[in-house]
């Protein structure tokens, strides 16, 4: 099953083609999982369907957000793959990605727990649906 049809029948709601894409693409590109940057993507801005969102990845450069959608999943791919490389573990990557504050940030609003928890099930589902 492709990531699109699972992240329709999961998430209930259309995400653009062109956005599965561009996560598909940057994931593959860095080598990072497609679940767990599609989950990081769809918390920060319902994988930009979120009109209040300022980055679809929730990327900041310099203090301001990055607009523009492919370049914003193209860094947060990067950047993920960084912080886990640095880390050795997903929680603490991806705390380190939410707060900017190193591998022993604390993750008190449960950001890496919602992130994980959706990757899970976006596997689980393609891994059922063939």
């Amino acid at each position: 099953m492709t990531l699109f049809s699972v992240l329709t029948l999961i998430l209930h709601c259309a995400i653009p083609r062109e956005t599965v894409a561009m996560v598909q693409w940057a994931a593959h590109n860095h080598g990072l999982s497609e679940s767990i940057l599609t989950s990081v993507c769809w918390h920060e801005s319902r994988l930009n369907l979120d009109p209040a969102a300022e980055s679809m990845c929730g990327v900041r450069l310099h203090g301001s957000y990055v607009s523009d959608p492919a370049e914003s999943v193209d860094i947060a791919a990067r950047s993920l793959v960084r912080r886990y490389n640095e880390c050795r573990s997903w929680p603490r990557a991806l705390a380190y990605y939410r707060t900017g504050r190193g591998c022993r940030a604390r993750d008190n609003t449960h950001y890496a727990r919602s992130i994980l928890r959706l990757a899970a099930r976006i596997r689980a589902m393609r891994r059922r649906r063939g």
